[in-house]
């Protein structure tokens, strides 16, 4: 689901709920229905941080991960790919996980891109993650994507 400049995604999961997730929809019991994480993927933009130092030019993006029970640990990993001859490519140093034990329900957590000094082009963000609920570690679902943007800066 589209909210904005980001995107959400929510998934239902057997072992680990979540945008996060992992195993087929079948397995499913009344019990789990109800659990999810929303992974929130953020479009590409000019770093804040970076211009308040002086430094114009610098790129980066965020992706946040709430979840509806709270996890043993959570893993997300975010980075930025830039779209060359019509096809998208990792861009070197933007690539960065985080990793958090004993999340909390409801609370969100920030993965953030390392910065890149390229404002040419057309960018994304693209995120993935796993976790840990109830002993069970979930598979990572697919990359997700921010919306592409042409410029940031």
């Amino acid at each position: 689901m589209r909210i904005g400049n980001a995107v959400m995604v929510r998934a239902v999961a057997a072992a680990f709920v979540g945008a996060l997730a992992l195993t087929g929809l079948s397995g499913c019991s009344a019990a789990e229905v109800g659990k999810h994480c929303d992974f929130n993927v953020a479009n590409p933009h000019e770093s804040a941080g970076m211009l308040k130092k002086g430094h114009p030019g610098y790129v980066d993006a965020k992706a946040g991960v709430t979840c509806s029970v709270a996890l043993t640990s959570l893993t997300a990993t975010i980075k930025m790919q830039k779209k060359v001859s019509g096809k998208w490519k990792d861009v070197a140093g933007t690539s960065h996980t985080e990793h958090w034990t004993n999340t909390k329900a409801k609370k969100k957590y920030t993965v953030m891109t390392g910065e890149m000094h390229q404002c040419k082009g057309e960018f994304r963000a693209a995120a993935s993650g796993n976790g840990v609920y109830q002993g069970k570690t979930s598979g990572s679902l697919a990359w997700q994507y921010g919306k592409a943007v042409t410029n940031p800066c």
